[in-house]
C-alpha cells in the first residue's frame, strides 16, 4: 500500500492517472464492502427472503409506475415493464399438500371401567348393557436397552459310538460388526438419532448414561457408524446408478458444478433446468446495499411466481399454455435489464448485485427451460425441502471431524431420504436391510433398493 507522499510524487505530473487510480480504489472499496455485507448476512441475517416494509413500499411504487406506463400508448422503444398481476378476489387456490404417511395399525390396549352400582341393590342382578363410551389416548412407552444373549450349546460325541466323533456347535449367524456388542436395534437407533434427528454423539452418550444407566462412549459409536455405512455403501451405489447413471431426461439443479459435469459427460441423454429460487435469493442479497435495481428484479420474479400460483393445480398442458402466453415477456424484460446493467461502465462484477446479474445471465437458458413442458417446475424447491432436515442440525455438522465422515454422511443421508421419497418408514427399512445385508451376496443387494424393497415378513 503506497503512502500519500509516494502517490503525490508518482502522479504529480499526471492528474488524469491519479483520478483513474482513485476510481479503481473506490471500486475495490465498494466490492469489499459488498463482500463484508454478504458475509454478515450469512452469519447474522434472517434466512428467509422477506422484504422489509420500506422495500415493499418501494416495490409498490415501481409497480404503480409500471401500471401507468402500461396504460400509455406504446413507446418507440420495445422495452416493456409488465404490471404486477392484480390479486384475485380471494378465494385461494388449494395448495398441494404433502402425501400423508401410510396408515399404521397401532397396538390397542383396552381397560374396562365398571361402575360401582353395576349390580342392582334390590334384586342383586347385573343391569343390562345399553351402550358404552370410549375414550382414546395415545400413549408412549420409552425405549429401553436390553441385553440379548445368543446361546449355542456344544454337544460332544455320542456314547453309542454311532455318531461322527468330535464336538458339534450351531454356526453363529452373520453379525453387523463382528466381535462387537452392537445389536441390530441399537445400530438403527444410532443411525436415525444421528443422521435423521441430528442428535450429537455427546448428547447420545449422555442419554444412554442418564436414562438407561449404560455407558457407551462416543469414541465407540463413531467406529460402529463407520462400519454400518460401509455395509450400506452397496445400496448407496445402486441408488446412484438407478438415479443418474441410467437416467435419461431432465434434471433440475442450481449452477452446482457437479450437475454441469454430469451433463457434459452425457450431453445427449441429460438436459438441465435452472432454479429461479436460487437466482431470486441472490437479488435479495443485493438489497443489503439498498439497490433499487435488485428490487425491480424481485418485482419481476414475483410476477413469474404469480403465474405459477395461477396454474398450480392445472393439467400439464394447461400449465404450459398459460406459461407460454404470459411468462416470455417477463423473461425478456429481465434479460434485457440484466444485459444493460452489465454493460454499464460502473458495473461491479464482485458486488452482490453484480454476482446476481452474472448468475442470472449465465443461467438464463436453464432458467427458462421449464417453459418447454408443463410437468416441469420453475424451481427445485421440492428438492430443497428434502435437504432442509439436515439444515436443522447444521451447527452440529459445522465441523464434521474427519474427512472420512463426509462419505459416511452422504451414504446414510441418501438412504434415509430415498426411503421417504418412496413412502417407506426409515426405521422399518433399515432394520430389515441391516438384518439381511451381512449374509447377502453382491448380486442379491438389488432386492434392498428402496424402490424394490419388500419386508421379509411379507
Amino acid at each position: 500500500m503506497k503512502s500519500p507522499e509516494e502517490l503525490l510524487r508518482e502522479y504529480a505530473g499526471d492528474p488524469a492517472r491519479l483520478a483513474q487510480y482513485a476510481c479503481q480504489l473506490q471500486d475495490q472499496l465498494a466490492e469489499a464492502r459488498a463482500y463484508i455485507a454478504e458475509l454478515k448476512q450469512q452469519l447474522f441475517g434472517p434466512k428467509a427472503d422477506h422484504l422489509t416494509a420500506e422495500q415493499e413500499e418501494q416495490l409498490q411504487q415501481l409497480t404503480g409506475e409500471a401500471l401507468e406506463q402500461a396504460q400509455r400508448p406504446p413507446p418507440l422503444s420495445q422495452e416493456v415493464l409488465e404490471p404486477e398481476v392484480p390479486p384475485k378476489d380471494k378465494e385461494k387456490s388449494p395448495r398441494r399438500r404433502r402425501r400423508p404417511c401410510p396408515p399404521v395399525e397401532l397396538e390397542v390396549r383396552r381397560r374396562v371401567l365398571e361402575p360401582e352400582d353395576k349390580t342392582c341393590a334390590h334384586c342383586d342382578h347385573d343391569r343390562p348393557v345399553i351402550g358404552q363410551e370410549t375414550t382414546t389416548e395415545y400413549n408412549y412407552e420409552p425405549a429401553k436397552l436390553v441385553v440379548q444373549e445368543t446361546v449355542r450349546p456344544k454337544y460332544g460325541t455320542c456314547s453309542c459310538g454311532c455318531a461322527k466323533p468330535g464336538v458339534t456347535l450351531a454356526p453363529l449367524p452373520p453379525r453387523l460388526v463382528p466381535q462387537s456388542k452392537l445389536g441390530l436395534g441399537l445400530a438403527v437407533h444410532l443411525l436415525l438419532s444421528r443422521f435423521d434427528d441430528h442428535v450429537a454423539y455427546y448428547t447420545l452418550e449422555r442419554i444412554f448414561r442418564e436414562r438407561h444407566g449404560v455407558i457407551i462412549p462416543r469414541q465407540q459409536m463413531v467406529p460402529w457408524v463407520e462400519k454400518i455405512a460401509f455395509l450400506l455403501l452397496a445400496i448407496y451405489s445402486l441408488i446412484w446408478e438407478e438415479r443418474l447413471r441410467h437416467f435419461k431426461g431432465t434434471i433440475q439443479t442450481d449452477a452446482y458444478e457437479v450437475s454441469n459435469s454430469l451433463r457434459r459427460e452425457r450431453p445427449r441423454t441429460l438436459r438441465r433446468l435452472g432454479c429461479l429460487s436460487h437466482a431470486r435469493r441472490r437479488f435479495h442479497k443485493a438489497l443489503l446495499e439498498s439497490s433499487t435495481e435488485a428490487l425491480w428484479f424481485i418485482g419481476q420474479i414475483r410476477q413469474l411466481y404469480a403465474i405459477e400460483d395461477e396454474v398450480r393445480d392445472a393439467s400439464p398442458a394447461s400449465r404450459r399454455a398459460v406459461r407460454r402466453q404470459k411468462a416470455p415477456a417477463l423473461w425478456r424484460a429481465l434479460k434485457r435489464r440484466a444485459e444493460q446493467l452489465r454493460a454499464q461502465p460502473r458495473f461491479l462484477p464482485q458486488s452482490t448485485l453484480g454476482k446476481a446479474v452474472n448468475y442470472f445471465l449465465k443461467e438464463y437458458t436453464p432458467l427458462v427451460g421449464y417453459l418447454r413442458d408443463g410437468r416441469f417446475e420453475i424451481d427445485n424447491n421440492l428438492v430443497e425441502n428434502d435437504v432442509r432436515p439436515p439444515a436443522v442440525g447444521r451447527r452440529r455438522w459445522l465441523f464434521i471431524g474427519h474427512p472420512d465422515a463426509g462419505w459416511r454422511s452422504a451414504v446414510i443421508y441418501t438412504i434415509i431420504q430415498t426411503c421417504r421419497r418412496h413412502g417407506l418408514n426409515p426405521q422399518e427399512y433399515l432394520t430389515d436391510a441391516l438384518s439381511r445385508l451381512p449374509a447377502m451376496k453382491n448380486h442379491e443387494v438389488k432386492q434392498l433398493l428402496p424402490s424394490r424393497w419388500k419386508p421379509t415378513s411379507s
